[in-house]
């Protein structure tokens, strides 16, 4: 059966992995862009990418609620799927323009087999991050930047109890950033409005 529990490999993660894949999360907008939304960025899911287009790319405000599901097999067997849902509020009242909102994930993890122990157990690992960002559009320059701060609570738990809140858990903490820009390039051959736009983003060490 490959959904039956597995022996688990190791006590803490010690593989690499990369959470860019093709799964996208975010809200239809974002996913119907399959995540291309550095060059505008103009929903609260976007902003995490390049939090620059709140000011430059939104029209007034943005509300945002959405789930998705992501089966990666590169990560745990695929009858068991990642879960996240995302809350947020974007606001562009002039040339400042401000997004807060939270991002949860939910669902790594699955039925393990431990050496010794007669049932198997369950291991999972609950993320929820709450995003502010802020951002600053110059109309004389076509330029906007903005800045997004990330603060991220882990909770990891493992016990015999399907439901992965009633089991025993540990929690860890964790700050990461975003930094972006966008350009609107002045008339020319190219078409009319195209914007250029970079971010960057630190990674989330949870400790």
């Amino acid at each position: 059966d490959p959904n039956s529990p597995v022996a688990l490999p190791y006590s803490t993660r010690t593989l690499p992995y990369s959470a860019y894949h093709a799964g996208t999360r975010g809200d239809i907008r974002t996913v119907g862009m399959a995540g291309a939304t550095v060059g505008l960025g103009d929903t609260f899911a976007a902003a995490s990418d390049n939090p620059a287009g709140l000011a430059m790319t939104m029209n007034v405000g943005d509300t945002h609620a959405s789930g998705n599901q992501i089966k990666d097999r590169n990560l745990q067997q695929s009858a068991n799927a990642l879960t996240s849902a995302g809350f947020g509020l974007a606001l562009q009242p002039s040339q400042w323009a401000l997004s807060v909102g939270s991002i949860n994930t939910w669902g790594e993890g699955q039925f393990f087999n431990i050496s010794g122990q007669p049932s198997p157990v369950h291991l999972d690992q609950y993320t929820r991050e709450y995003h502010l960002g802020v951002a600053r559009r110059w109309d004389d320059y076509g330029l906007a930047v903005g800045a997004q701060l990330r603060v991220g609570v882990l909770h990891q738990s493992l016990g015999l109890d399907p439901n992965e809140f009633a089991n025993p858990e540990v929690s860890a903490s964790s700050l990461g950033a975003t930094f972006g820009f966008l350009y609107r390039l002045p008339k020319g051959p190219w078409p009319r409005g195209l914007l250029i736009g970079g971010a960057l983003n630190t990674p989330m060490r949870y400790v």
